[in-house]
């Protein structure tokens, strides 16, 4: 799984994510791995299974707010 190969290339937790559409995952990295994760994770997934992910870097932030 997408999860398995996030984990298998240093990340520090993993799990899938969103509602089964294909198959969404998010992993915990430190930002300055990003290249060589992101790399080794489209390797490994692509080995177990034919099909090329896409990985994408995003930041954590302050989820919305209500304004009143």
């Amino acid at each position: 799984s997408i999860v398995e190969a996030a984990l298998e290339s240093n990340a520090v937790g993993a799990r899938m994510t969103g509602a089964g559409f294909g198959g969404c995952a998010v992993a915990l990295i430190r930002t300055r791995e990003f290249p060589r994760f992101k790399e080794k994770v489209e390797f490994l997934y692509h080995q177990k299974t034919g099909i090329n992910p896409e990985v994408f870097q995003v930041d954590i932030v302050d989820g919305p707010t209500r304004i009143i």
